[in-house]
């Protein structure tokens, strides 16, 4: 892996646009691997109170 790439929590894929869930302590690449650790109502909730989003990574 390199250092400077960001990689998904779930399957490990190599990321460069995804979820960031809890100031980048988790990335989720897809709905899929993201609703495999919490459901729909959770991430809400995490996004409402600014945990979670979607973004595009830059290198």
């Amino acid at each position: 892996m390199e250092d400077n790439k960001i990689y998904c929590s779930r399957c490990g894929d190599d990321m460069t646009e995804g979820y960031d869930v809890h100031d980048g302590l988790y990335h989720y690449c897809s709905n899929e691997c993201l609703y495999t650790v919490m459901n729909e109502k959770e991430y809400l909730e995490l996004y409402e109170e600014g945990y979670a989003f979607w973004t595009i990574f830059e290198d």
